[in-house]
């Protein structure tokens, strides 16, 4: 019980709660282990469990009508995914898959809504990571319709480094770092584009590839680059 209480203070939905509240939501969580690349929920299923990630990677992705996979997101440890359709009780907009051995905690769609009634700082906390959402695929819709591949290799990776957050201008641990082939499916081109870039910005100083680490050593000339449209 006591690992199940701690995911739960990390995870942004129940960050406002004590711990008498954290147990009692841990007591509803069933715990479910995944091998890599098994599937969690697909698209258009009819299931509304919410999920909570205690270790591994999870992808968030949906085919294209020529098979291709597109991968929107990433999501690691302490995030939260599948709670759209525990509120609009729609089938699922797309496909969660395991990236790495998974280990997880659900809550049914009954158990998440009557939380978020009797607990109404959770149904704040959804309402806060549902306009984030938002608001990131707003900003991805621009960069498909805006920018071109070089400009949407780097804005991603400048996604990666403001999520895993930076020290006087240096990203230090992008861990573990995204393949070549995930940046590729996340900003709709090939790998090779990707390994280009890759070593054009390592040639430039301001990428480093070290062991499972990403190092993004100059984060203002990223920024910079991403608005000189290539």
């Amino acid at each position: 019980m006591e690992d199940i209480v701690e995911l739960l203070a990390s995870v942004e939905f129940f960050k406002d709660l004590d711990q008498d509240q954290l147990y009692g939501i841990a007591k509803r969580c069933r715990r479910d282990k995944y091998r890599r690349r098994q599937t969690i929920f697909s698209y258009g299923d009819v299931s509304a469990d919410v999920y909570f990630i205690k270790s591994g990677r999870v992808g968030i992705t949906i085919f294209s009508e020529t098979g291709k996979e597109i991968l929107f997101r990433q999501l690691g440890p302490g995030n939260t995914f599948g709670v759209i359709s525990a509120i609009d009780r729609l089938p699922r907009s797309a496909s969660a898959v395991s990236l790495s051995n998974l280990e997880l905690y659900r809550l049914t769609e009954s158990d998440i809504l009557a939380i978020m009634r009797e607990m109404p700082d959770v149904g704040f906390r959804v309402m806060q990571d549902l306009a984030f959402l938002v608001r990131s695929l707003s900003e991805r819709i621009f960069e498909f319709t805006t920018y071109g591949v070089r400009n949407r290799i780097q804005a991603e990776l400048l996604r990666l480094a403001k999520a895993n957050g930076h020290r006087g201008g240096e990203v230090i641990n992008i861990y573990p770092a995204p393949t070549h082939a995930d940046i590729a499916s996340q900003v709709s081109t090939h790998r090779e584009a990707v390994t280009r870039e890759f070593g054009h910005l390592t040639n430039e100083g301001i990428l480093e590839k070290r062991g499972r680490n990403l190092i993004i050593r100059n984060l203002a000339r990223l920024e910079e680059m991403v608005g000189e449209f290539n």
